[in-house]
């Protein structure tokens, strides 16, 4: 088996990075630091309707990331006036997975879930710590949440995939990337390649070569970096 190459050519779709937003009063939206995936009028987000909590939030969310400190302790204030503030939680809960204190980064995920469990945020970025941790069998539990939570969000199974390769049980990884494939192509999403290319891992694992090199050339077709993908795989499957 090759499962030694697993650790250094795994990635993660792009979509759990993203971009921030402002709340204001009179705006119902949120597109929260922790990543990008949609939670407008959905879900049951909510802001919090303390003036001071937002007011901290907002300028938490205005300062660059450069300004890490800066942001924590805005954050934190945010919850000190009000305990119940999900999306501060999930914002300083991927400030301290970017500084590497994971067990508090699991602390504030494990109090947004508690507070709003259908959040997908926390789950996904739970899922992604326990998986930094290998703590696989956790991170399934999360990735399974998201599923439950929307069984139509293809993350969910392309996260599960990602353990179950990394597990080396590779008839259920590809079982779940191929899930997740079927659901990328029905809706609008940015990251397929992400989803071929781990499929065609997959088959590299299971010694397919023909459906590997298939799968990987078209996710590189698609925009894939072949600057991710270890050389040996490249070199087996003559994809120069």
């Amino acid at each position: 088996m090759k499962k030694y190459f697993i650790f250094l050519i795994l990635t993660f779709p792009a979509s759990v990075y993203g971009q921030t937003h402002k709340i204001s009063g009179s705006e119902n939206i949120t597109v929260l630091e922790a990543n990008s995936m949609e939670v407008e009028n959905k879900g049951g987000y909510f802001f919090s309707e303390i003036k001071e909590a937002t007011e901290n939030y907002n300028k938490g969310v205005e300062l660059p990331l450069s300004k890490i400190n800066e942001k924590i302790n805005y954050y934190i204030k945010a919850i000190s006036y009000d305990s119940n503030f999900v999306e501060a939680f999930d914002n300083l809960g991927r400030l301290y997975r970017v500084q590497g204190e994971f067990d508090k980064a699991i602390e504030c995920y494990k109090s947004s879930i508690k507070l709003f469990p259908g959040g997908r945020v926390s789950h996904m970025n739970l899922a992604l710590i326990y998986n930094r941790q290998k703590s696989y069998q956790l991170a399934l539990i999360e990735y399974f949440s998201l599923i439950e939570i929307d069984s139509q969000d293809p993350e969910g199974y392309y996260g599960a995939s990602q353990i179950y390769l990394n597990l080396n049980e590779l008839d259920e990884s590809l079982k779940f990337a191929n899930h997740a494939l079927r659901l990328y192509e029905l809706g609008d999403y940015d990251f397929i390649e992400d989803c071929h290319f781990l499929i065609g891992l997959i088959h590299y694992f299971k010694n397919d070569y023909t459906n590997s090199r298939f799968y990987i050339l078209k996710s590189i077709d698609e925009g894939y970096s072949k600057s991710k993908i270890h050389h040996q795989v490249l070199l087996d499957l003559k994809i120069y």
